[in-house]
């Protein structure tokens, strides 16, 4: 599965910008991440892409459905749907992240306003709801 196959349906000015702007703010080590994804994707089958995007959408709305309920980001429930998200960013990325790969995408999700736009855009405050589900799971990334 090529790049754009994998993004079908999505912006792709959004997507480009989301790169442009990791580029931007941690240069050629987000650019060969970056190129290190669109690689590993390129072995993607169709359904491999589909998968991947559906459980995004679903780990999301998992996110706004712990929001809703006033789960505490760093509980137990909250922090078994982070790890699921670090499964999944596993997933795109051509070696495990770290505990330090992982902050740094949470960084990127804290920092990168396209993001949290997207993430205001379905529920007030679940950008932030998020960050902290993730660097409370952090923890236990060994």
């Amino acid at each position: 599965m090529n790049e754009k196959a994998f993004y079908k349906g999505l912006d792709p000015k959004r997507w480009a910008a989301q790169d442009q702007w990791a580029i931007d703010r941690y240069g050629s080590a987000a650019e060969a991440s970056i190129k290190r994804r669109n690689d590993l994707m390129s072995g993607w089958t169709e359904a491999d892409g589909k998968r991947i995007i559906g459980g995004f959408q679903a780990i999301r709305a998992e996110f706004v459905v712990a929001l809703s309920q006033n789960r505490p980001a760093d509980s137990n429930e909250v922090r078994a749907i982070a790890r699921r998200f670090l499964g999944l960013l596993n997933e795109t990325a051509p070696a495990p992240l770290s505990k330090a790969g992982f902050l740094n995408a949470v960084d990127a999700i804290a920092g990168n306003p396209h993001f949290r736009s997207s993430l205001e855009a379905q529920s007030q405050g679940l950008a932030d709801y998020v960050v902290g589900a993730m660097r409370a799971f952090s923890e236990e990334i060994v």
